[in-house]
C-alpha cells in the first residue's frame, strides 16, 4: 500500500522543509515556506526508505545563484537539512551536534586553548565536552576528553607537538 510511504515521505519532507525555512530566514527574513508538492516521481516512490526531492534554489534566478555560491549559505542549508532529518528520526527534543571549535592555539608553556563556536540557529548544539587529540613527533595520535576550553600539555624538550580539538555533546562530534 503506497499510502504509508506517502505519509512517511510527507512527514520527512515537512520536517526538512520546516528546518530549512526556519534557518534560511536568518539569511533572508522574507524566505517563504512553499507548499509541499506530492508528485509521482520514481526517485521518491520506489525507494524502500523515506525519501524526498528538495528544490531549494532556482538556477534562473540571479539572487538565488548568489546564495547558492555563498559557502556559508550552503553550510546553513545543509545543516538545516541534517537537523530536519535528525528531528524526523528522533523528534523535536533531538540534540544537534556542535559546530567545530575556533581559535585553537598552543602556547610555549604547553597550554592549549580554544573557543566553542556558538550556533545562533540551534540552542541544543552547545558543546558539553571536547576531545583533545595530541601527537608527538608525528607519532600516534592520543585522545583525551576535556571538559573545559583549555588544557596544558606536559611538554618535553625537543619534541614537536601537533594537536586538534573536536567539540562534542549528546548529538555527536
Amino acid at each position: 500500500d503506497g499510502s504509508d510511504r506517502e505519509k512517511t515521505n510527507r512527514n520527512l519532507a515537512d520536517w526538512i522543509q520546516t528546518s530549512v525555512t526556519n534557518d534560511l530566514k536568518h539569511w533572508k527574513p522574507e524566505w517563504t515556506r512553499r507548499q509541499l508538492k506530492e508528485a509521482n516521481y520514481c526517485e521518491s516512490r520506489m525507494p524502500v526508505v523515506p525519501s524526498i526531492i528538495l528544490e531549494l534554489l532556482s538556477h534562473k534566478n540571479m539572487a538565488d545563484m548568489q546564495y547558492g555560491l555563498d559557502p556559508q549559505f550552503r553550510f546553513t542549508a545543509a545543516r538545516a537539512i541534517y537537523k530536519g532529518i535528525l528531528r524526523y528520526l528522533n523528534g523535536q527534543s533531538a540534540i544537534v551536534q556542535p559546530l567545530p571549535v575556533q581559535q585553537i592555539a598552543i602556547q610555549p608553556n604547553g597550554r592549549v586553548t580554544w573557543k566553542p563556536t556558538i550556533d545562533p540557529l540551534e540552542h541544543t548544539a552547545t558543546p558539553s565536552y571536547y576531545l583533545l587529540y595530541t601527537q608527538e613527533n608525528g607519532g600516534e595520535w592520543k585522545v583525551q576528553q576535556v571538559e573545559d576550553t583549555l588544557y596544558t600539555i606536559p611538554l618535553k624538550p625537543g619534541v614537536q607537538y601537533n594537536c586538534y580539538v573536536v567539540a562534542g555533546n549528546e548529538g555527536g562530534l
